[in-house]
């Protein structure tokens, strides 16, 4: 069986439409089917007439929390993006979460000084102020299985993890999202911020931030 056939099966179980095509009324379906137990209207409800928003979806808490330390008009961006990533990786038998949002500037100074004035490796090369994470348009994302954070695993785990971020970064631009895989300086596969038209934050950035607490 082909994977339009294979998919236009699993679109007639949640009642989508069955075009073959793996897009975000899909992934939404498939998402509600995995948190059914959460929702109170069933699954059977997903058409393509009553498109399931990103927005009526909890997802886990660490999710959640995360989702909240971002800037309100960043965060439909990040959910829309995570409920595909999350029905993308489910097709690979694990999980995505967000886990780091926003961060302040002494707290981006702390990991900048790691393998330049404390012990271990390099973490970052942007100080306080040069990380988009320090302006709440920026996140990263883990691979579980289960309560298994695979990035941390074997190196058979993180072959797997890289499979599973590689598949789920393909939803980043369609959601207005840059994935920090496409660098080239230094490629940071888990990360993904807002595209805001530059990598990285601009003297601007900093002076719009400090006096409107956002730069968007």
């Amino acid at each position: 069986m082909s994977l339009p056939d294979t998919i236009k099966l699993i679109q007639g179980e949640l009642g989508a439409e069955r075009d073959g095509v793996f897009g975000p009324v899909t992934a939404a379906a498939v998402l509600l089917a995995l948190h059914q137990r959460n929702l109170e209207n069933p699954v059977a409800s997903v058409s393509t007439q009553t498109p399931v928003s990103s927005a009526t979806i909890q997802f886990d808490e660490r999710s959640e929390a995360t989702l909240a330390t971002l800037d309100p008009k960043a965060q439909p961006m990040f959910r829309q993006f995570l409920c595909l990533a999350k029905a993308t990786a489910a097709t690979f038998g694990c999980d995505y979460c967000l886990i780091s949002g926003y961060r302040s500037w002494a707290e981006q100074d702390a990991l900048y000084a790691q393998g330049r004035k404390t012990d271990g490796p390099i973490v970052t090369h942007a100080a306080g102020g040069y990380s988009f994470h320090n302006f709440k348009i920026s996140g990263d994302a883990g691979v579980f299985f289960g309560k298994l954070y695979m990035d941390g695993g074997t190196p058979a785990q993180q072959a797997k993890a890289h499979q599973v971020h590689a598949a789920c970064a393909q939803h980043a631009a369609a959601c207005g999202l840059l994935c920090g895989a496409s660098w080239t300086s230094m490629p940071d596969e888990p990360h993904y911020q807002v595209d805001v038209g530059h990598d990285s934050p601009t003297a601007a950035d900093r002076a719009n931030f400090q006096a409107k607490g956002s730069i968007l």
